[in-house]
């Protein structure tokens, strides 16, 4: 009935297979656990791959790091059953119905989204914040509100898909940095007109990066969405669904790239200092950090082309 398909990476996965595995136990239907290791860490390696001696659960290790789209790919290339439920590593299960929400959703040809929460006490490790407070204000949406622009509010760390619906999409192998491969499938399902069905069954993101590698990230991922537009060239309702292309499409349109290459210039680095060592980092100038460096990668790939 649902193969659940999880790409690991340097995490634990112990607590949360455990908690799927009674979860699939208890609801008296076939199921698998796929764990697929992107060459982690032999601490990871050692401590995840004890599932294998699971009968439902199978432990899959890469020797070579191959990236978000490709192994979620090898993932869904390995599953038997027609339900693929996709998770990210670095989560816990918010409810004990958990899994018997998803099967309930098991017909048809949706797509269903079950959402992203975090825990209601800031990290104590301060350098967390940007993470948890990003989370907190912009991921964290009932599903009422993701409701609303269904497909832009797409992630990936947690959904479930008909095998048949995934096979004739896939996730584009080209992105292989971090970020928005989300984003372009989301988009892609809008292009067969499928719309997602968004439920509250989140999980709980607690995998959180520090500053510094979550901003590198987020520059991965720039780089990703301007790679998407230059590549896929989507229609102008792309752009405007997007947040963030929404306003870089406002900057287009009134010509304002030079003004926001002088604002990289004069306050790209107070603002990545801002992000990186306060405490209480500012979600707006994040969204301008992210603004300035669209700009800015956007008019250097274009000189290259």
């Amino acid at each position: 009935m649902i193969s659940v398909l999880i790409p690991i990476y340097n995490y634990d996965v112990t607590h949360f297979v455990e908690i799927l595995y009674q979860q699939g136990k208890a609801a008296g239907i076939n199921f698998e656990i796929i764990l697929m290791d992107d060459a982690s860490s032999d601490n990871f390696r050692k401590t995840n791959q004890q599932w294998q001696t699971k009968p439902e659960i199978s432990y899959i290790q890469l020797e070579q790091n191959v990236g978000r789209a490709k192994i979620r790919n090898l993932l869904a290339e390995k599953a038997q059953y027609d339900f693929l439920l996709f998770q990210d590593c670095d989560a816990e299960i918010a409810y004990s119905s958990y899994f018997e929400n998803y099967i309930t959703q098991c017909q048809g040809n949706k797509v269903v989204c079950g959402g992203t929460i975090y825990k209601e006490e800031a990290p104590k490790d301060k350098s967390l914040m940007l993470r948890w407070k990003y989370g907190k204000e912009r991921e964290e949406k009932p599903a009422e509100k993701r409701q609303q622009q269904p497909n832009t509010a797409f992630t990936t760390n947690n959904f479930l898909i008909p095998k048949k619906i995934f096979n004739t999409i896939k996730f584009d192998e080209s992105l292989i940095k971090y970020g928005h491969e989300d984003t372009l499938f989301g988009y892609e399902l809008s292009q067969q007109n499928i719309i997602i069905h968004h439920i509250n069954n989140p999980l709980i993101h607690v995998g959180l990066e520090s500053a510094a590698v979550f901003l590198q990230k987020t520059e991965e991922g720039i780089k990703n969405l301007i790679q998407i537009i230059q590549t896929k060239k989507p229609e102008k309702k792309f752009y405007q669904d997007v947040k963030l292309l929404s306003y870089f499409l406002i900057i287009k349109t009134y010509r304002l790239n030079w003004l926001f290459n002088l604002l990289y210039q004069l306050f790209y680095q107070k603002i990545y200092k801002h992000l990186k060592n306060n405490t209480n980092p500012s979600i707006k100038y994040f969204d301008l950090y992210k603004i300035l460096l669209l700009n800015y990668y956007f008019n250097l790939s274009s000189k290259k082309r």
